[in-house]
């Protein structure tokens, strides 16, 4: 067979066969993509940049109007509706699934990427 291409763990049976390389490794636009992701993989991408600059901004805004929420419910009923009421506040604005989120997915994307064959 002359021009084909071999595979890792191609044997002969009944022949020999002599190989070429004609070319050198890194040389797939897989293996660029894969030099990309390991190169990225310290730094923070700017979606994950925007994400924690969100985060410093509206986790004191949360915080303070829970503070806030306890306080109000502190002075006009009971110390378990403070609590209970201010916690619900932190439950739903609290940005932690973004925090979270955004470089699970981001890393998932990647990896999907990467273990994707072309």
């Amino acid at each position: 067979m002359r021009g084909g291409a071999v595979r890792a763990g191609a044997w002969a049976v009944d022949n020999r066969f002599e190989l070429v390389v004609e070319q050198g490794a890194g040389t797939r636009d897989l293996d660029a993509i894969l030099q990309t992701v390991e190169g990225a993989d310290g730094r923070p991408s700017e979606l994950q940049t925007q994400a924690n600059d969100l985060i410093r901004i509206f986790l004191p805004i949360v915080v303070a109007v829970s503070a806030a929420t306890a306080l109000f419910w502190g002075l006009t009923g009971t110390w378990m509706d403070a609590v209970l009421n201010s916690m619900a506040v932190l439950l739903v604005a609290c940005p932690c699934a973004l925090g979270l989120a955004t470089p699970v997915a981001i890393s998932q994307g990647l990896f999907r990427l990467a273990s994707s064959e072309s």
